[in-house]
């Protein structure tokens, strides 16, 4: 017998992580920007990794910046932070 599937969701629940956009790094990486509900935080991280990049800071889903806005990021961006 197959049940069908129930997705539960609990009224008023906010998401954490808005998206925002794609933005590529110098290096061939791509950065997802997204913000936080309810406070106005920029958060950017690693989405994927550039074939060429030797970046040891840039790992999918590590997070490269947290708190400036992406106009903030230097061409020289290592991603090493954080």
């Amino acid at each position: 017998m197959n049940m069908p599937s129930v997705q539960r969701t609990v009224p008023g629940a906010v998401p954490q992580l808005e998206f925002d956009s794609l933005e590529r790094f110098p290096c061939g990486c791509i950065a997802l920007i997204q913000h936080t509900r309810p406070w106005p935080v920029t958060v950017i991280s690693i989405e994927a990794r550039g074939p060429y990049c030797h970046l040891t800071g840039h790992r999918v889903g590590k997070v490269v910046r947290l708190g400036d806005a992406w106009e903030a990021m230097g061409e020289g961006e290592s991603g090493d932070a954080g």
